[in-house]
C-alpha cells in the first residue's frame, strides 16, 4: 500500500480516536480567548424611554456600510465609532442606552465598520487608514461637518488615527479604552492572538463544526451578526479575524500631530489596554483632558451619565 495512503489512515485513526481530547483543548483554548469578552456580555440594563432610532444605508467604495441615527439633526452632529466583540442582544442595549443619553445635545450617527458590524464584508483585511479613509468618505456623502468623533476600543482606534490625518476636520475627539499600542504587544496580548487567530479560523473552516458555534463565534468575538453570513459561508470571516486580530503601533511623533481639544476615558482596571497607557497617550497629545473610571475596558459604557457629561463639558470648551 502507498505510504501516503497508510499515513493518512493512521492520521485519521489517531484523530478520531482522540476526537474528544482534541475537543476539549478546543474549548479550553476557546475560554482562554473569549474570557476578555465578559464585559461584553455581563448585562446591560434596557432604557426605559429609548430614542428612535433610524437605520440607513449608505454605498461607500462599493460596500453597502449601514449606519444609525438618532436626535435632532438641528444639534450638533457628534459620530460614534463602536467597537467588537460581544453578544447581539447586548450590542443593541449598549448601543440604544449610548445614542439616547447622546441624543439629548446632539445628533448621533454610528456608522456599522465594515467588517465589524451588519455592513458588508470588505474584501481583504483594512488596516486603520482603511478605515479612515472609509470615514472620511462616509462624512463626506453625509455632509457631516466638524463633528465631536467618539471612539470605543476598536472604534479609538480608528478615530485616533483619523484626528492625527485630519484634526481639522473635528471639534472634538473623545477616545474610550482605544485599542492601541504604544509599543510591542504585552505577553497577555501575544498570548490571546496566539490562540484566538488560529482558533478561529480552525472553528470558521472546519465543516463538522455546527453553525450554531459559528454563529455565536461570529458575534461574541468579531460582532458580524449571523444574518450578516450569506449562505453559511463562515470561511470569509478570515478576513475579520485579519482585520482584528491587526494592533498597529502609533507612534509618539504621530500623536502629538493632534490638534483638536481631546477628551480620553479609560477603566482603571482595563487589563486589555491598561490604564498606563492612557496615562501615556495623555502626555502625547497636546491638548486633552484623561478621566480615570472605576471599570474594565467597557469604561465608557459602565457610567453613561457621567460619559455625556464628560462630553457635553468637552464640547463646550471646544468652542471657546
Amino acid at each position: 500500500m502507498d505510504k501516503k495512503i497508510i499515513f493518512l489512515s493512521t492520521m485519521i485513526r489517531n484523530v478520531l480516536k482522540y476526537r474528544y481530547v482534541l475537543l476539549t483543548t478546543l474549548f479550553i483554548l476557546l475560554y482562554f480567548f473569549l474570557k476578555p469578552l465578559y464585559p461584553y456580555v455581563a448585562g446591560c440594563t434596557p432604557v426605559k424611554n429609548p430614542v428612535v432610532i433610524k437605520e440607513s444605508s449608505v454605498k461607500i467604495k462599493d460596500i453597502n456600510v449601514y449606519y444609525l441615527t438618532a436626535g435632532d439633526p438641528q444639534k450638533p452632529p457628534l459620530v460614534f465609532l463602536h467597537g467588537t466583540g460581544g453578544s447581539k442582544k447586548m450590542s443593541q442595549c449598549r448601543k440604544e442606552q449610548m445614542m439616547t443619553a447622546l441624543s439629548r445635545d446632539f445628533y448621533v450617527y454610528l456608522p456599522l465598520h465594515p467588517g465589524a458590524s451588519k455592513s458588508d464584508l470588505p474584501t481583504f483585511p483594512w488596516k486603520t487608514k482603511d478605515y479612515v479613509s472609509y470615514l472620511d468618505d462616509f462624512l463626506d456623502q453625509l455632509k457631516v461637518e466638524k463633528p465631536i468623533m467618539m471612539g470605543q476600543s476598536f472604534g479609538g482606534r480608528i478615530g485616533l488615527q483619523y484626528a492625527i490625518e485630519h484634526s481639522e476636520k473635528i471639534r472634538l475627539l473623545v477616545l474610550g479604552d482605544p485599542a492601541i499600542r504604544l509599543e510591542p504587544s504585552s505577553f497577555y496580548q501575544d498570548f490571546l492572538l496566539s490562540i484566538g487567530k488560529p482558533v478561529l479560523s480552525f472553528v470558521f473552516n472546519t465543516s463538522w463544526i455546527p453553525t450554531s458555534i459559528k454563529s455565536a463565534l461570529s458575534q461574541l468575538a468579531l460582532s458580524v451578526p449571523e444574518e450578516a453570513i450569506q449562505n453559511n459561508d463562515f470561511s470569509k470571516l478570515q478576513v475579520v479575524i485579519d482585520i482584528i486580530s491587526m494592533r498597529d503601533i502609533f507612534s509618539a511623533e504621530d500623536i502629538k500631530k493632534i490638534t483638536a481639544l481631546t477628551v480620553l476615558i479609560w477603566g482603571k482596571y482595563d487589563k486589555q489596554f491598561p490604564i498606563s497607557r492612557g496615562q501615556e497617550l495623555d502626555k502625547f497629545i497636546p491638548n486633552s483632558t484623561l478621566y480615570e473610571y472605576e471599570a474594565g475596558h467597557t469604561a465608557m459604557y459602565e457610567d453613561i451619565e457621567q460619559t455625556q457629561k464628560v462630553i457635553l463639558n468637552g464640547f463646550k470648551e471646544s468652542g471657546k
